[in-house]
């Protein structure tokens, strides 16, 4: 006799982006589009930010709020 798989309750994190943002990400290249959506798919099913590099909170700016380096090199692109 087999084991059933337990079901387990999926987090879903609520990723907020405000209009400055939102309007910042409308004039950058597709490119960088497509790496900002994929950043908010990872947070938004794991609450981790998955194969980005440095993401971690922003102390200056409270317990809240993070950043991540979208690439390396210059320009250097940071989501808030």
């Amino acid at each position: 006799m087999g084991t059933k798989p337990v079901q387990t309750a999926k987090a879903n994190w609520v990723v907020e982006q405000n209009a400055r943002a939102r309007k910042g990400e409308e004039g950058l290249p597709e490119k960088w589009k497509l790496i900002i959506r994929a950043l908010k798919r990872s947070l938004g099913k794991t609450g981790k930010a998955a194969g980005f590099e440095n993401f971690g909170p922003l102390r200056q700016l409270g317990n809240d709020v993070f950043h991540c380096h979208l690439n390396t090199g210059k320009p250097r692109y940071v989501a808030v």
